[in-house]
């Protein structure tokens, strides 16, 4: 129940188990988490990462070799298959970009971004249909264009389309 994040165990003197305090929901861009630090942790997270996504996808691009480009084809699959699952979608969402990121050989860059990438993971992410906002399948959709269009610009070598598919991508809904 403490990994789920439903019970605290505090330490020490006043301490004990305690009913942990509902998380905050953020939408950072196009996507609701509920975080475990907080909204301004997540905003934190989230510009970096974004700052970086299209170095990385560059890097990405140029560097690719044949055998780089499995994993993400194959995190695409994942994402194809997972359409109808929100949090399955949401784990091959972070997949792929993990095997984006391992393909730039920019070990500081790379580090930042997984470290974010990584925060922002922790956090979950609920189905868009209850937020008033596109619905999950709207979104699931529009989502898997543009990462079909990422990993297509970058198994093909095509930077100069990436500014514009990583805009896309970092763009609000």
């Amino acid at each position: 129940m403490r990994e789920r994040g439903i019970l605290e165990i505090r330490p020490g003197r006043g301490g004990g188990l305690f009913l942990a305090q509902a998380t905050p929901v953020v939408k950072p861009r196009h996507t609701l988490l509920n975080v475990a630090g907080g909204a301004a942790e997540t905003r934190d997270a989230i510009e970096p990462r974004e700052t970086l996504e299209h170095f990385i996808a560059v890097q990405a691009a140029r560097h690719r070799t044949d055998d780089d480009t499995v994993r993400p084809r194959r995190a695409m699959e994942a994402m194809r298959d997972s359409t109808a699952d929100w949090e399955a979608f949401m784990q091959a969402n972070w997949a792929l970009h993990r095997d984006i990121a391992a393909i730039c050989p920019n070990g500081m860059a790379r580090a930042v971004y997984l470290s974010t990438l990584g925060y922002l993971q922790q956090s979950t992410a609920p189905a868009l249909a209850d937020s008033g906002a596109e619905t999950g399948t709207a979104y699931r959709r529009r989502r898997m264009a543009v990462h079909e269009q990422l990993v297509a610009a970058i198994i093909s070598g095509r930077e100069d389309a990436l500014a514009q598919i990583v805009k896309e991508h970092n763009s609000p809904a």
